[in-house]
């Protein structure tokens, strides 16, 4: 649907929808109101001034190759053709699975770009919020940093982006994200969600059960032979009862 598809170029694009509105120079309700239409014309102004602020802000900030790769043509080479595939992309529902797939991020920088791109925040709004530097906040949405879900940073960062999220009425699309069941999911699911727990704690026990499986699989009768205790240890060391120490002089005895 185009709703979904336009969240996940924000997403992509690691741009809030307060932000592209701004950028591509109309109020921000215009995306709200866009997302929830059913479109059936592209050949509107609204339309391309959307098509062109995707590509614009694309272009500026070094992603055409992210939206080129999203729109499945990394061989674009103009902008006449960019803007027509993007077209083509945001309002094809044939049996293109892109286009009938929710956006399913994996990970937390994608989770995290696509759970602010339902909020007002920037990088710097939320660093002031809390009371860490802007440039984290980009390393975190870039991922160049991870966040521990068990950190004070992470409950901190869970709480204002919920409240968020739940204070601009966008917890249905959280939701419709999230893949939950429930309109309103809670702010643990969305904890979880947001650090992939469960993805960790998978990812976690398929290595415990390799490292088990080494164990299992080990035999004594392949192992390698280990020399006598005579021979690891000779009668000469042990019945050498020398005191050696380290004085000024360097070694003593």
């Amino acid at each position: 649907m185009f709703s979904e598809k336009i969240d996940l170029v924000l997403s992509k694009l690691e741009i809030t929808q307060s932000e592209f509105a701004n950028y591509s120079g109309f109020d921000r309700t215009n995306i709200s109101h866009l997302k929830k239409r059913n479109i059936r014309s592209t050949n509107t102004k609204t339309i391309h001034k959307l098509i062109n602020g995707i590509l614009s802000y694309a272009d500026t900030h070094n992603r055409l190759e992210e939206i080129a790769l999203l729109l499945g043509r990394p061989d674009i080479t103009t902008p006449e053709e960019a803007r027509r595939l993007l077209s083509d992309w945001l309002f094809n529902e044939g049996d293109d699975e892109a286009a009938n797939e929710k956006p399913a991020p994996s990970g937390f920088r994608e989770r995290l770009n696509l759970a602010l791109s339902f909020t007002d925040l920037n990088n710097r709004q939320l660093s002031k919020r809390m009371h860490i530097d802007s440039s984290l906040i980009s390393r975190y949405r870039s991922g160049n940093r991870t966040l521990s879900a068990a950190s004070e940073t992470a409950e901190q960062l869970t709480e204002i982006l919920f409240s968020q999220i739940a204070e601009g009425g966008h917890m249905a699309e959280l939701a419709n994200a999230m893949g939950s069941h429930p309109d309103t999911p809670s702010m643990e699911q969305f904890r979880e969600w947001l650090f992939d727990e469960q993805g960790a704690r998978n990812q976690q026990s398929h290595f415990a059960e390799r490292f088990l499986s080494a164990f299992d699989s080990f035999s004594a009768e392949t192992g390698v032979d280990l020399p006598s205790f005579e021979d690891a240890y000779p009668e000469t060391a042990r019945s050498d009862l020398r005191t050696i120490y380290y004085g000024h002089g360097g070694l003593q005895d």
